[in-house]
């Protein structure tokens, strides 16, 4: 474990009281670290993606919802309701009249 992980663990466990920070290593070699619920994760945490890509936020059962997103130079907030999928599928509904 290098410093950077521990301090990123120290401060997860301190954001979330009595919650303490896991790793999961993911099938194509990304890692997430933050908390972590039945194997999932689920709160809190960062990912790192093999891109290079950080994912910085809030987790789902295993699914990014909101954080920031850092990709090459660039940082982008992100939050699932504003995701394009999710904008098509919640467009108002018209009643015919």
């Amino acid at each position: 474990m290098n410093v950077r992980t521990v301090s990123l663990w120290i401060a997860m466990a301190c954001m979330a009281g009595h919650a303490a920070a896991d790793t999961l290593t993911r099938a194509d070699g990304g890692r997430y670290v933050g908390q972590v619920v039945s194997g999932k994760a689920d709160g809190q945490g960062v990912e790192t993606r093999p891109d290079g890509t950080i994912l910085k936020g809030r987790f789902a059962q295993d699914a990014f919802v909101e954080g920031t997103m850092r990709s090459g130079g660039w940082v982008v907030p992100f939050s699932a309701c504003h995701s394009p999928s999710a904008s098509a599928s919640a467009a108002p509904q018209v009643a015919d009249r």
